[in-house]
C-alpha cells in the first residue's frame, strides 16, 4: 500500500520538520491514548511510522521495546538516518509476513486508515493487528477528523497566501490527500465502532487532538 510520489515527498517534508506542531501532536497522541498509562516494558509496534519520530519520542519517554515499519522505502531510509531507529520496510496489509502472533502489547496506527480507500481492507488490517497483539492488547488509532480546527485548515488550504512556514506541508497534505479523505470521512465516522467490534476490538477511550481523533481499543 504505497502513496503517489508527490504525496510521499510532501509527507517526507512535513515529518522531517520536527517543529512545535509535530511535537504537540505527538504529546497529544501520547496523553489522549493508552500510551499514557502503559508500562514502560510494553512491546510496541508503530505501523506506518514514517520517519520514526514517534518511536524516538516513546523511547525518550522510557519505553524499552518499540518497533516500527513503513511501506515507503524513502521514508524508511530517511527515518533510519534521522532517528537511528531500525525501521522495517513492510505493508500493513501483510503483517503476518513480518511479525509473529501475539508479539506486541500495543499497536499504533497513525494516519494510515485514511490512505486505504476500501472498507474490506480496513478489516484485513484489523485482523492482522489482532493476530500480532497479545490477548487484551491495545490498539491506538489516530486519524483526521473534521473538527473546527480541521475545517479551518481545509479553508486555508484553498488560499495560497497561507502557504508559509510549518503550515505549508500540512495544507498541501490536505490537497494531496483529498481523494483519500473524501472516501474516509463518510465511510469511517459513524461506522468505526461496529467495524472494530466485528474484528475483535472494543473502544475503551476516545479523544480529539486538534484536527484528529484518537481511539484506544482493547483486543478481545
Amino acid at each position: 500500500m504505497e502513496d503517489s510520489q508527490s504525496t510521499t515527498e510532501n509527507l517526507l517534508q512535513m515529518y522531517a520538520k520536527q517543529d512545535k506542531i509535530n511535537m504537540a501532536n505527538y504529546w497529544l497522541l501520547y496523553l489522549l491514548s493508552a500510551f499514557r498509562t502503559a508500562p514502560k516494558s510494553a512491546r510496541i509496534l508503530d505501523c506506518g511510522c514514517a520517519l520514526g519520530v514517534f518511536i524516538a519520542f516513546l523511547k525518550r519517554r522510557g519505553f524499552t521495546h518499540v518497533e516500527g515499519f513503513d511501506a515507503s522505502p524513502e521514508m524508511v531510509e530517511a527515518g533510519r538516518t534521522i532517528t537511528g531507529c531500525d525501521i522495517r520496510i513492510a505493508d500493513i496489509l501483510d503483517l503476518d509476513k513480518h511479525y509473529a502472533q501475539a508479539s506486541f502489547d500495543i499497536v499504533s496506527v497513525s494516519n494510515i486508515l485514511h490512505h486505504v480507500t476500501d472498507i474490506n481492507s480496513w478489516g484485513v488490517i484489523f485482523d492482522g493487528i489482532r493476530r500480532v497483539l497479545s490477548p487484551g492488547g491495545l490498539l491506538v488509532i489516530r486519524e483526521p477528523k473534521r473538527t473546527p480546527i480541521y475545517r479551518t485548515l481545509e479553508w486555508l488550504s484553498k488560499h495560497p497566501s497561507f502557504y508559509f512556514g510549518p503550515l505549508t506541508f500540512r495544507l498541501q497534505s490536505i490537497i494531496e490527500e483529498r481523494a483519500y479523505l473524501d472516501y474516509f470521512f463518510p465511510h469511517w465516522y459513524g461506522a468505526h465502532a461496529e467495524l472494530l467490534k466485528a474484528h475483535g476490538f472494543e473502544i475503551i477511550s476516545e479523544g480529539t487532538s486538534m484536527g484528529e481523533q484518537v481511539l484506544s481499543c482493547r483486543r478481545s
